[in-house]
């Protein structure tokens, strides 16, 4: 069925309503249901409704503490010594160029080429067609703002400003205040506008053209030579009456201007420049830094301020791409001062560029002089994408940059996203620092097509040229024939010295007569043109020229066009060697000595063996900044191409001019790139840039291009680190069955500084060096054309970087799927999975293994070229866990984490802990994130003043080891409703570097951005810089309940670098390299609290923490032996239960247990309660246990699997009854006579375009509670799972991926320890698909068993799964499911079609890990099956882990049970049961059950369980529970209550009841102090008087007890204040009395009375006493 995707806007008016559909209680303390479906209807409206946030690091897997490259001053600015004054600096800042734009500013529409049209172009001809006029010129005024207001900031005074293909600025200003600007939150990044350098007759030909211009390899039959593409080149500038660039071609070919006849662009629209472009050349530009040269030392100017190439390099490069065919062209030599150039005596046949037929624009960024100016360059990128070319070219470059920090490669993406597609040259340093110097190539932005050179077929071979004929001198010195260089025509004469007429350099212009015309001057090499010492030499009128090396140059001699008769020699052939006569000692043996110079005699020659070789000077990757990527992206011919050059030069007038010339380097190999581009956008006009670069790479010869080995000189395939994809070919490009594209956001957060992963774009190649055990990549496809294509990995047994065999020939490379059929326009995902055998290898730090290989797609269709993905995997041994986590049972106790694989000897390691702390906790209330509000502000600001943003401030002292943050859950929420089972909340640390008290996003340290999650999200920074930190924590995502507020428990801790006697680690070796990790610890601890340390290990005498610095977190848990009850307040009659528990003993030997239990006397032990243990006696009011708790260690973690056939404590875990009072009885439990309807299932979703796809997979909580998956609390605990309606369910959420083909369509015997990749924690009830452990099963057809969601007002007729939840049990049953096949209809839908079988089935999850016998963790039960024809195949079990996680999977792998194998109909029945008990280390774990009676005795008193005694290692084995039990009397609250002073208060009410049933008679007392009260009767609602103490005035507190008679101790209490008021008058002093004289005895014997008088006036003094 189809299933329409729906909004449910649930407002609060509604949430009553709601709650009734979707919780549908039946027993609200025992059992309820949610409705699946609406949940998830509500996430995928708030997804329609927001975008990730523009801070979401593009990337898969774990999405804590990702760590950013925050931005301070020094990261936004590269520091250059030595440099002084001023200079041109590019101001690069935050915010979208008016290219990239997507429209997330209030009130401002995108600008970005429109995304419904990929191949949208922002500009054509210069006019807005991607986006509207005014939406570009509103937002271009923003940015214009924006930078104003830097501008008016920083007091700068802009040279130009940007905004097309940069949000930039350029300012003259020194390198002190660049500083300055780089410090400004607002700037992105500063860089000084650097001198950047430069970087066919056969060439179109070679790279597949031929093909394209006929039509005869294009698959629709048409040809294309570029017709309607408009090319830019970004270079020298353009010789612009070269026949390369007419108006009509060599081949008739008459250009149309796309601008209109006699419209240009640039300086050509000028009237006095108008005449230099025509119909093919409609756009010159140049640039004040480059015409800025055009003028003398006295200010004189030399030539017109156009783009006029007087270089030449522009022409070659432009005539490369787009010059014309031009037929019979002679090959030139130098011509100085000006001119076509001197013929050597060869003709090209034809000569073109690759799209002959395309227009050009010329954007001229290089001096004459040499050097191209960065702030030309990008003015000229803006230009171009303004002017709205196709393709852009530039064969310029300087050391590789990190792409997201350069403006020119930030510019260069917002070309791309403009519809431009953009070549770039290489670069020429592959013999930078030797032979095949590595990790020298430019340009690696992920976005661009970088090129690399190769050779081709044809070469110019320069024969027969020599020095010869020698007469005169001394015989035995007179050289033989010295076969040399040189292109002129053959000359005899008499040698002369250019050194004997004092320039032996020939540096200058000899004057007119200095030789005869019979003179043949000899030169050395040296300080100019070689062919300008010709021309010196001609000036003075010698007839001959021999130039030689010196030692310096050697004997690299080169074929120069000189302007009279000359010849090149070697250093060796000049000075001569015991093998060869040299010229000099001959010439010094004689005068007047004669000699000849031959002829040359030029060919050309093509010879295939000389093709696809790449060049000695090619720059190699890999890049140097970007990881994960290939680069360069693909190769062409650029070795002695043949192309348009220049032939003026008014700067120089001695300057080398020629009409054509042959040079070499990327920036020839470039070009053909460019034209390719051009060819394939005319016969594809509806591809994107991205998806023209994607095909040209995909569809290169990857194997064509050859490189020799730099040491063994063999021959190797050149690889994708030298040569890219391999051989660009214009034919396979152009008919490119699959295409890919990328998105310029994408690319953006992308960014490996901001936590981004290169490996995760769509780019048809896949490397991750970070692989783990195995890893995976997600690549979508798109088809061209109809088409059925099959995938195969083709592995090589080489590395590509050095060559050798340093592969692991185990790893396997898959797939999914292996198949596939699309129409034209279609699109599939496709994962493909890199998988390391564990059994293969060692595991220790240091261990790396690789596989690589191509990804090769075969079309049916023949005529559809192969396309191809390099890929390369590494796996670098990971040892230690991420964190270390211990539940402490006890104060002074160990924990061990054995047979870690350190790789280092045990003997040599140690490691400290630093002194654990408390972490500091807050509560933080989060609005809801609202919808269509920017969390930040244009200039990447976060707006603080958003009620779901909260931000708290820690100091960080110096010497802090670890600075954490995280965040410990949800803890109350306003609205209590069942949609609302999830929080989306991240949390980042800051530091606010500048200082100006805002929080900029390229000040973010780290971040923590899980999806649909609060509880675990953290950040930690190790090593932290001291200083004020910020904490920001955001409600990162609205969902349901839209407005809710949230209360959420953030903490933080920082962990000194103080080392601490209490917490000490100990190795012990248990393998070579492999050691047993042992944590003592002795502090006193708070239960329940946590404490955050760090151990830090190093090997030997490294510093502390350099092999590693592990969090570790010590929870103080229950005591080591501990009481649990039932209850903690009860009342008479009340039984109780109660557990002593002892801790399992995990200690490493047995250990003696000797303990008693005693209760108080208001408790009494129920007969034959007490569990049966060994060594348990049972005593008078308690019991003894004395026994040997043996030690376990060292057992596995796992589940023990029973069935309700073999076991009778194996049920399902619900002692229910149905509706009806039929008991549910320990079987299958039949959700829908509960009356709860299916809520989920697989269903067809169709999206607003029409178009969908089927759902299986959904986020549901576990409402019962957390939930720890194989005894593993300490480092795993989920409160959500993913459930798929084929009979599996995902217990790590977090690392779902839809895209895996395991579990998604194939099924594996669980646990399967060999694939290591996740999903960790799979329950499958009834798992199944295709077997993905027959190797054939890739090609199988697609299948799987799963219930469709089909609700029905029959709710026993109903297909689908239900959800409920039932005391600590998630219940979860699918109902009628059945084995669907996979298939097409007529439009390529995805159909699924049911078979004959059909199984209800469920899975009863519990919260937390039960260790008493008969409570089970998973429960699985079966009911109606019936398999029809199936054969059973399937799997059934369970997998996970126990123990921490490394960074690549579980330290100790994965464990399981698997209960059914493809044997489903020998194994599930109705009514079976399959319960799964924990068993492991926790198996030692003494548990006592027994039950108390609260007895009369204990009414009102509180009442004890007292447990005493030893265990062998604990320092205290004593226990206490204490129970408060209540009374049977229950006293009504009395308010207080105000009197007079001296009056009586009367008929004060005691309302009361006794809960004895009337067994005994009650007494009222009432006491206070200054009171008296009389009792008027004891019953309920018998009332008492109060009489203050005579003229007391105040407050005085009064109790009123009621007790019973026959048992004093049951009793109630209730008190109120009583406030007498003074009447005002005091009390009158007795009169004086006479003093009484003492009598004095006659005697002393008699004893005296005065202390009695003293004591009367006391008496007196003291009569009354007022209170205040």
């Amino acid at each position: 069925m189809k299933f329409n995707t729906i909004s449910i806007a649930i407002t609060s008016a509604l949430y009553g309503a709601l709650a009734m559909s979707s919780a549908h209680a039946i027993d609200e303390a025992r059992i309820k249901s949610i409705n699946i479906m609406e949940l998830y209807q509500a996430q995928q409206e708030a997804k329609a409704k927001v975008g990730p946030l523009t801070s979401t690091p593009l990337r898969r897997g774990e999405m804590r503490n990702i760590h950013f490259s925050p931005k301070q001053a020094k990261d936004k600015f590269e520091v250059e010594k030595d440099l002084v004054g001023t200079h041109t600096y590019i101001i690069r800042l935050h915010g979208n160029s008016v290219a990239t734009y997507e429209g997330d500013i209030p009130g401002l529409q995108a600008t970005k080429a429109t995304s419904n049209n990929k191949n949208s172009k922002l500009f054509t001809a210069g006019k807005p067609t991607g986006a509207s006029r005014s939406a570009i010129n509103a937002y271009t005024n923003h940015l214009l703002s924006t930078q104003q207001n830097l501008i008016q900031k920083a007091g700068l005074q802009p040279k130009q400003q940007f905004t097309l293909a940069a949000n930039a600025i350029t300012v003259e200003m020194t390198q002190a205040e660049a500083i300055q600007v780089a410090a400004m939150s607002e700037v992105a990044y500063v860089q000084r506008s650097k001198m950047y350098q430069l970087h066919t007759d056969v060439g179109p030909e070679h790279v597949g053209a031929m093909g394209v211009w006929d039509g005869s390899k294009t698959a629709d039959g048409n040809a294309y030579l570029g017709e309607g593409m408009v090319v830019g080149i970004i270079d020298t500038g353009v010789n612009t009456d070269h026949s390369s660039f007419a108006a009509l071609g060599g081949d008739g070919f008459a250009h149309t201007n796309p601008l209109g006849k006699g419209n240009y662009l640039g300086d050509c629209a000028l009237e006095e420049f108008a005449n230099r472009c025509n119909d093919k050349l409609i756009g010159v530009y140049t640039h004040k830094d480059i015409t800025a040269e055009y003028v003398d030392e006295w200010g004189n100017p030399l030539a017109p301020e156009f783009g006029e190439d007087f270089q030449g390099h522009g022409s070659h490069v432009a005539s490369t791409v787009a010059g014309n065919i031009v037929h019979d062209v002679d090959v030139v030599g130098s011509q100085l001062g000006g001119g076509t150039g001197n013929p050597i005596g060869v003709k090209m046949p034809t000569i073109s560029g690759v799209a002959p037929h395309a227009n050009i624009i010329s954007y001229q960024v290089c001096m004459v002089s040499g050097g191209c100016s960065g702030a030309a360059m990008l003015f000229a990128i803006e230009q171009a994408i303004k002017d709205g070319v196709d393709v852009i070219n530039m064969s310029i470059g300087g050391s590789e940059s990190f792409p997201w920090d350069d403006a020119f490669e930030m510019a260069f993406l917002s070309a791309r996203e403009a519809g431009v597609a953009v070549a770039l040259s290489a670069g020429n340093s592959g013999e930078a620092y030797g032979t095949d110097s590595l990790y020298t190539v430019d340009h690696t932005s992920p976005w661009v097509l970088n090129v690399a050179a190769t050779t081709h077929a044809r070469t110019i071979v320069i024969e027969d040229k020599a020095l010869d004929e020698f007469i005169g001198g001394d015989d035995t010195l007179r050289p033989d024939r010295l076969d040399a260089a040189g292109i002129s025509e053959a000359f005899s004469g008499v040698f002369v010295l250019a050194a004997d007429h004092g320039d032996a350099r020939c540096n200058s212009p000899f004057p007119d007569g200095a030789f005869d015309a019979t003179h043949i001057v000899v030169c050395e090499r040296g300080d100019i043109a070689r062919v300008e010492k010709a021309a010196n030499v001609a000036a003075g009128g010698a007839g001959g020229f021999v130039l030689y090396n010196t030692w310096s140059e050697g004997d690299q001699v080169s074929n120069d066009t000189y302007s009279i008769p000359g010849v090149h020699i070697t250093a060796t052939q000049w000075y001569g060697n015991w093998q060869t006569k040299g010229l000099q000692p001959w010439l010094a043996s004689g005068s007047a000595l004669e000699g000849t110079i031959t002829a040359s005699n030029a060919k050309r020659v093509i010879n295939p063996d000389d093709a696809d070789w790449l060049a000695d000077f090619s720059s190699r990757g890999p890049s140097s900044t970007v990881e994960e990527i290939f680069s360069p992206g693909i190769s062409a011919p650029g070795v002695d191409i043949f192309a348009a050059w220049n032939d003026e030069n008014p700067l120089n007038p001695q300057a080398d001019t020629r009409n054509y010339n042959a040079i070499s380097g990327t920036s020839m190999a470039s070009p053909h790139v460019a034209g390719i581009m051009a060819l394939v956008r005319q016969a594809n006009p509806m591809w994107s840039a991205s998806e023209v670069q994607s095909a040209l790479q995909m569809t290169a010869d990857s194997k064509a291009i050859k490189a020799t080995h730099p040491y063994d000189k063999k021959v190797e395939v050149a690889g994708p680190y030298r040569a890219g994809h391999g051989l660009a070919n214009a034919e396979r490009a152009i008919n490119s069955g699959l295409v890919m594209n990328e998105t310029a956001d994408n690319f953006r957060r992308a960014n490996p500084q901001n936590g981004g992963q290169v490996r995760e774009l769509n780019l048809p190649q896949l490397i991750n060096k970070d692989c783990g055990l195995s890893c995976s990549w997600i690549r979508t496809v798109k088809a061209t054309r109809d088409g059925t294509w099959t995938v195969n990995a083709n592995y090589s047994d080489r590395d590509p970087l050095y060559w050798n065999f340093t592969l692991d020939p185990t790893a396997k490379v898959t797939v999914t799927p292996a198949k596939f059929t699309l129409k034209a326009g279609e699109s599939i995902d496709l994962t493909v999975t890199s998988l390391f055998k564990e059994s293969d290898m060692a595991w220790y730090d240091g261990t790396v293994q690789t596989t690589v290989g191509e990804i090769e797609f075969v079309a049916q269709d023949a005529s559809i070229p192969s396309a191809h993905w390099p890929f390369l995997a590494t796996y670098k041994g990971k040892t230690l866990p991420n964190t270390i986590n211990i539940t402490a049972h006890d104060d002074q106790s160990k924990y061990l984490i054995t047979d870690v694989p350190f790789g280092a000897p045990g003997s040599s390691l140690n490691g400290v802990a630093y002194t654990p702390v408390e972490a500091t906790i807050s509560e933080i209330s989060l609005p809801r994130m609202p919808f269509g509000v920017s969390m930040m502000d244009e200039e990447f600001y976060w707006d603080l003043t958003q009620p779901n943003i909260k931000t708290l401030k820690v100091d960080v002292p110096e010497n802090t080891a670890v600075f954490r943050a995280e965040l410990l859950g949800r803890i109350d929420s306003e609205i209590d409703h069942p949609l609302n089972p999830y929080l989306d909340t991240n949390i980042y640390i800051f530091k606010d570097f500048n200082n100006d008290g805002r929080l900029h996003q390229s000040e973010a340290i780290c971040g923590s951005m899980l999806g649909q999650t609060t509880k675990g999200e953290y950040c930690a920074l190790e090593n932290p810089e001291a200083g004020e930190y910020t904490i920001m924590v955001i409600s990162a995502y609205p969902l349901f309940p839209w407005e809710n507020v949230d209360t959420v428990e953030l903490a933080h801790v920082v962990i000194p670098k103080e080392q601490t006697s209490a917490v000490s680690l100990n190795f012990e070796d248990t393998s070579a390299l492999n050691s047993t990790l042992t944590i003592d610890w002795d502090m006193e601890m708070e239960q329940g609290k946590r404490y955050y340390s760090a151990a830090a290990i190093a090997a030997g005498d490294n510093a502390e923490g350099s092999l590693a610095l592990v969090p570790l977190h010590i929870t103080r848990g229950t005591n080591s032996v501990s009481i649990t009850s039932s209850q903690d307040a009860a009342r008479i009659g009340d039984i109780i239960d109660v557990d002593v528990v002892i801790q399992p003993n995990l200690s490493g030997s047995d250990r003696n247990i000797e303990l008693s239990a005693s209760l108080s006397a208001g408790l009494k032990l129920v007969p034959g309660s007490l569990s049966p243990l060994d060594g348990l006696i049972e005593t008078a009011n308690g019991f003894t246990i004395n026994k040997l708790q043996h030690n376990t260690a060292d057992l596995d973690t796992n589940y023990k699997v029973t069935t309700n056939l073999d076991d009778a404590m194996c049920r399902t875990p619900l002692d229910i009854d149905y509706p009806d009072g039929t008991p549910v009885d320990g079987g299958y439990l039949d959700l829908a006579k509960f009356g709860f309807n299916v809520s989920w299932g697989s269903f067809f979703e169709v999206n607003e375009w029409g178009w969908g796809n089927w759902v299986h997979d959904t986020e549901i909580p576990l409402m019962a509670g957390t939930m720890t998956p194989f005894d593993n609390s300490d480092y795993f605990r989920t409160d959500s799972i993913i459930l798929s309606s084929k009979g599996w369910l995902q217990l790590d959420a977090q690392q779902y991926n839809p895209w895996d083909f395991v579990p998604m369509n194939m099924y594996l015997e669980l646990p399967n320890t060999e694939y290591s990749t996740p999903p960790d924690f799979i329950v499958a009830p009834f798992w199944g698909g295709r077997d993905a452990m027959d190797p054939m099963a890739m090609f199988a057809p697609q299948k799987w068993n799963l219930a469709k969601y089909e609700p029905s007002w029959d709710i026993n007729q109903e297909k689908g799964v239900t959800l409920a939840f039932a005391d600590d049990y998630t219940i979860i049953e699918w109902n009628k499911a059945a084995t669907h096949d996979q298939s097409w209809d007529d439009n390529w839908n995805t159909l699924i079609t049911p078979r004959d079988d059909s199984y209800d089935f469920q899975v009863f999850l519990k919260a937390n890990t039960s260790h008493n016998p008969g409570e089970f963790e998973i429960v699985m039960a079966y009911d109606n099956i019936n398999f029809a024809s199936e054969a059973g195949e399937g799997s059934i079990g369970v997998r996970g882990y126990n123990g921490p996680r490394g960074t690549y999977g579980p330290l100790k792998g994965h464990t399981g049970q698997s209960y059914a194998f493809n044997d489903l109909t020998d194994k599930v029945s109705n009514n079976l049961v399959v319960c799964y008990d924990i068993s492991g280390p926790s198996d030692s774990m003494v548990v006592v059950n027994m039950q108390a009676e609260i007895t009369h005795d204990a009414l009102g008193i509180n009442q004890a369980i007292t447990v005493t005694g030893d265990v062998e290692g604990i320092a205290n084995a004593n226990a206490e529970q204490v129970i408060s039990v209540a009374s049977n009397i229950i006293i009504s609250d009395i308010s207080d209550k105000m009197v007079d002073e001296n009056m009586k208060l009367e008929g004060i009410v005691v309302n009361y009841a006794d809960n004895d049933g009337g067994l005994s008679a009650n007494t009222i007392t009432v006491s206070g102090d200054n009171i008296t009260a009389i009792i008027n009767g004891h019953e309920s609602g018998s009332s008492f008087d109060i009489t203050p103490t005579a003229d007391f005035w105040g407050e005085t507190m009064v109790t009123v007890t009621v007790s019973d008679n026959l048992f004093p101790n049951d009793k109630s209490s209730t008190s109120f204040m009583l406030t007498v008021s003074s009447d005002g008058v005091e009390p009158t002093p007795p009169a004086p009395e006479q003093p009484i004289e003492p009598v004095v005895p006659e005697s002393d014997s008699g004893g005296s009375l005065a202390w009695l008088a003293l004591g009367l006036l006391g008496l007196l003094a003291g009569g009354r006493r007022k209170l205040h």
